[in-house]
């Protein structure tokens, strides 16, 4: 499956997708404004620490990715009909619920790990 999603985000040809950006330099700065947000949150979920297991941080990162499956079908439909107001709020919106699904995930991650910080004082308290 990794090799397929290489493939299909980067080596590719990217002529059948038109990005955001593409449409005009406003939706651009918008498109800029929510990949930055969403490199924000993935670099802060690689940096919280919940589990020593690396395999498990690995396949959320690959969960997270994979939703971006549903944009690249909007940049295919965009590029067949450029300018339609429908697809090009369909591709914020898809950036606004990443984002708020990444927000969950990150405070999920916290309050995972500080209950485990909570239990290690305890157990270390009782000893």
């Amino acid at each position: 499956i990794s090799s397929l999603w290489t493939w299909e985000h980067f080596i590719r040809s990217d002529r059948d997708r038109m990005a955001l950006g593409d449409v005009s330099p406003q939706y651009k700065e918008v498109e800029n404004y929510y990949m930055h947000q969403v490199n924000l949150i993935e670099s802060e979920i690689g940096t919280v620490e919940i589990t020593n297991n690396p395999e498990q941080k690995e396949m959320l990162m690959n969960e997270i990715r994979s939703m971006d499956s549903v944009y690249v079908q909007l940049q295919k439909e965009l590029r067949a009909n450029p300018g339609d107001e429908r697809i090009i709020n369909a591709m914020i919106e898809h950036y606004q619920t990443k984002i708020e699904v990444m927000g969950f995930i990150v405070n999920q991650l916290k309050t995972i790990r500080n209950e485990n910080s909570n239990s290690t004082q305890n157990e270390e308290t009782s000893i």
